[in-house]
């Protein structure tokens, strides 16, 4: 994201949304030194991948959380995106400084991103059982709906909420 910055700008190429190691560490660490809890969003800006839901539900979990949360945002490839683009939408929610975009990246690259979060989404549609094979991988959790994918776990993590709207999904 320093070195290399990817995240691009509607109208705009790669490079153009850029991040400094400050901001790295901010992305990392909340103003008293404490690790934030990271989520990580990966994939195309399709109409269908539903980042616009999510960046809505990230709005409304960020300001209920006990530990302000990231957004980390992998993809988005270069020029192509559906309805208003992710970075718009995030600064007109008001939650620009705590989403980050890294852009599209090798899938070699991936894995250390993956590792490096602590939560996956797995809102809905037909990706939703290889983003949840990606999480399990990884030993992350998944934030998942009821509406879609694999079957919802029974045990100590329960069912997945309804999915719809996003008020529903946060605690």
């Amino acid at each position: 994201m320093v070195e290399d910055p990817q995240g691009w700008l509607p109208g705009h190429g790669p490079g153009t949304i850029t991040y400094t190691n400050s901001d790295v560490d901010r992305m990392l660490r909340d103003d008293d030194g404490n690790r934030r809890p990271l989520l990580l969003w990966m994939g195309r800006f399709l109409g269908f991948k539903r980042l616009d839901w999510l960046l809505h539900v990230f709005a409304t979990l960020r300001e209920s959380a006990p530990v302000r949360p990231a957004l980390l945002v992998l993809g988005g490839f270069p020029g192509e995106w559906e309805g208003k683009h992710p970075h718009t939408l995030a600064e007109r929610l008001g939650i620009g400084d705590d989403v980050y975009f890294a852009g599209w990246r090798p899938h070699g690259d991936l894995i250390d991103d993956l590792n490096a979060s602590d939560l996956r989404d797995a809102l809905r549609g037909r990706a939703v059982r290889l983003v949840c094979l990606e999480a399990m991988a990884s030993a992350t959790p998944v934030v998942a709906t009821a509406s879609g994918g694999p079957s919802p776990p029974s045990g100590p993590t329960g069912p997945g909420p309804p999915g719809g709207s996003p008020s529903r999904v946060t605690p």
